[in-house]
């Protein structure tokens, strides 16, 4: 039996029990503030805790809430976010680099545009395509990553957040892509912005705190 449990309480058995609750909650050490979040939000709220904490608070969390106890799945830390966001990057990117070379695009485009400033476009916006494809496909159906599915890791994330997530992690392609795009020096270095900007918020765990991702191990 895991050492941990995780609790999901849906809501409060009576207003003025709020105090009492809060009292509970800060003897399992979660954060208030994200409490007060999913409350105001409508949201159910979610924390691990200690199983002999559990069962020590547990008579008084069945008189103050309406909750549920879940099995504890193992949580990604940021770090380890950041390195299968970086290898799913180089994953997918990969993926639609075969795609167009596989489809011999730059050959069959090269015909219809003269500038190669419009046909580095056209190829850079059919790999991006290529990209949303796979992430969307994979997010929306299996609730992962490429990578993740490897690796079995579950992303909760709710769906108005969806094109968010998909939109974060398309970021370092687009980065690579305006990196090595016939522009300036400019250009480059607002693509050299955008993939340090996707490590440094997979660091931070922007996604986790602002977005509420919730990234699990099976």
């Amino acid at each position: 039996m895991s050492d941990n449990v995780r609790i999901r309480i849906i809501s409060l058995r009576e207003e003025e029990n709020i105090e009492k609750l809060i009292e509970a909650l800060e003897n399992f050490g979660v954060s208030i503030s994200e409490f007060f979040r999913s409350i105001n939000a409508g949201k159910p709220f979610v924390f691990d805790a200690e199983r002999e904490v559990y069962n020590k608070w547990k008579d008084v969390l069945d008189k103050l809430c309406y909750y549920q106890e879940e099995p504890y799945v193992k949580t990604v830390s940021p770090l380890g976010f950041t390195a299968l966001a970086l290898l799913d990057t180089f994953l997918v990117f990969s993926l639609s680099e075969w795609f167009s070379k596989g489809l011999n695009l730059e050959g069959i485009v090269s015909g219809f545009f003269a500038s190669q400033v419009l046909l580095w476009s056209f190829i850079s916006i059919f790999k991006l395509f290529v990209a949303f494809l796979l992430y969307a496909g994979f997010v929306q159906n299996l609730e992962t990553t490429p990578v993740g599915y490897l690796f079995k890791v579950r992303y909760v994330i709710n769906s108005k957040d969806i094109k968010i997530f998909i939109s974060f992690m398309l970021m370092p392609i687009a980065g690579i892509l305006l990196i090595s795009s016939p522009f300036g020096s400019l250009v480059k270095l607002f693509g050299l912005f955008l993939f340090g900007f996707f490590v440094g918020g997979c660091l931070s765990g922007v996604l986790t705190s602002h977005y509420r991702l919730r990234i699990e191990r099976a």
